[in-house]
């Protein structure tokens, strides 16, 4: 019985830390504000979601996806058609630590998809630059329906929108992405400034309530964009 009781006990010390392993739900990069990289056939890069559950990688901006095989126990991610792997593991903060290619790494956060809007992406933007109004946390903003080129920043369309910084004439360029029925609005105040991602939780009659997922400078603690009709 008692070697019985120890085969047990070390199946269970065995079998842990792969389950460890067995991460679930969406998780986007926590980029540190915005790079893209050239080589876009080796797996991974500063834009990417992995879809746990799904098996899927897809790109932010350009909501391009592909299929990946992910080996738990070896905590390995591969996919077809291209170059590399990635390797991941959990660290202490509840973040996902994944490592490329040439040694690079990227944490990655879990999103929380539990605020479906029902409204699409362009019936969004249609409302903001319409009824937008008040300084966004301080900042006079106008978010204009106008193709924004500088920088090469792109979406799914070839384009981002311009935003301008009426405060200090700057352009910088924003966009709203819809991730299973959630909605995201990304900010970007200025072609050397970082952007910030901002999930939308509600759109009411007085605006969009925000959570922050990656939020820089003047937008540190933007929570609302209000609105006026």
């Amino acid at each position: 019985m008692t070697t019985r009781i120890l085969g047990l006990f070390l199946l269970f010390v065995i079998v842990q830390p792969c389950r460890a392993q067995e991460i679930r739900g969406t998780w986007l990069v926590d980029n540190g504000g915005y790079v893209r990289e050239t080589n876009t056939n080796m797996l991974g890069n500063s834009r990417m979601m992995i879809d746990f559950d799904t098996k899927v990688i897809s790109d932010f901006d350009t909501k391009e996806a592909y299929p990946i095989a992910i080996k738990s126990k070896k905590a390995r991610i591969k996919a077809k058609g291209k170059k590399g792997k990635l390797v991941y593991k959990m660290t202490k903060n509840n973040t996902l630590e994944v490592q490329g290619s040439k040694n690079t790494k990227y944490i990655l956060k879990q999103l929380n998809l539990s605020h479906p809007i029902d409204w699409n992406e362009n019936d969004i933007m249609d409302f903001i630059i319409d009824q937008q109004c008040n300084p966004v946390y301080g900042v006079d903003l106008k978010f204009i329906n106008q193709s924004y080129h500088d920088g090469g920043h792109v979406n799914s369309k070839g384009v981002n929108y311009s935003l301008l910084n009426q405060d200090n004439g700057n352009t910088g360029y924003w966009f709203v992405r819809k991730i299973e029925g959630n909605a995201f609005i990304v900010l970007n105040l200025g072609e050397k400034e970082p952007e910030s991602i901002f999930q939308i939780t509600s759109i009411t009659l007085n605006g969009l309530k925000l959570l922050p997922i990656q939020e820089y400078k003047e937008l540190q603690n933007l929570r609302l964009i209000t609105t006026c009709l």
